[in-house]
């Protein structure tokens, strides 16, 4: 399993454009993608700030995710002033996510999957349970 917190801080007044983008990519998630087993995005306290919640059954199924068409369509870079990806491990018995574990995905990537993949590694932190 793959599972993250995304801290997202959209740029001022973009705030109705991105939430549109996300309404979209929720439906088209949900739709293409047997993967994904969470996508929820959620606006914060602060002005122009969201979370998102994002599970995938795999590694490999979050970076499937990240390289569709309809995920890259956006122009992300004009939407965003911060966006920090932070990889969860959920605590079993508490939810009905299983640990985030990490996946080679092998020499075969596309240029773009690489990308995704350099920039957003799952890595299990040390004080995570073994698994």
């Amino acid at each position: 399993m793959a599972v993250l917190l995304a801290h997202l801080k959209v740029k001022d007044g973009k705030e109705d454009y991105f939430e549109g983008i996300q309404k979209g990519l929720w439906a088209e998630t949900w739709t293409h993608e047997p993967d994904v087993v969470r996508y929820e995005h959620y606006r914060g306290k602060e002005k122009g700030r969201y979370y998102a919640i994002l599970g995938f059954k795999d590694f490999a199924g979050f970076i499937r995710h990240q390289t569709a068409p309809y995920h890259e369509a956006p122009d992300w870079e004009n939407i965003f002033d911060e966006v920090v990806l932070e990889w969860l491990d959920p605590i079993q018995g508490s939810n009905d996510l299983k640990p985030s574990l990490e996946q080679d995905l092998g020499p075969n990537l596309t240029e773009r999957e690489r990308f995704y993949v350099t920039r957003t590694l799952l890595t299990r932190q040390p004080w995570w349970p073994e698994v």
